[in-house]
């Protein structure tokens, strides 16, 4: 299955839900090629992280609550700590961490906005490219 067939289209909207959501959509959306290969390929190396931890997706989205929690704590800690490396800031590299958290708290909560829905579909295609261009020959 597509990783961006697990965002369904919603209907309901919530300012305040969508709000980090529209921001790092805007910033997906203003990335150029080199920021963008570069974010797809940690996306796609973080999402294999998570699979290995958990086992796969449905290992992450069965996990207590608590050990989610724990997990997206560690990402937005290495966000933080990306983002005092200026190489990885100007790629946008560090930005994978905070998408990857996000994107995984969308998984779990399945927020029914066009927002939250949009961003869970540009994140999936950005991992499925990641994991396309990590690939031999790919």
């Amino acid at each position: 299955m597509r990783l961006s067939a697990l965002f369904k289209r919603r209907a309901s909207s919530s300012a305040e839900e969508d709000a980090p959501a529209g921001r790092l959509l805007a910033e997906i959306g203003d990335l150029d090629t080199e920021q963008r290969v570069a974010v797809a390929r940690g996306l796609a190396l973080l999402w294999e992280a998570m699979r290995g931890r958990f086992g796969g997706l449905d290992g992450f989205l069965e996990s207590s609550e608590a050990e989610r929690a724990a997990y997206v704590r560690e990402l937005q800690s290495a966000a933080e700590r990306m983002i005092q490396s200026e190489a990885l800031t100007l790629s946008r590299y560090a930005l994978s961490p905070t998408l990857m958290a996000l994107y995984l708290d969308g998984l779990v909560r399945r927020p029914e906005t066009e927002t939250a829905v949009r961003f869970g579909r540009a994140v999936a295609e950005l991992i499925e490219q990641g994991t396309k261009l990590r690939r031999p020959n790919g």
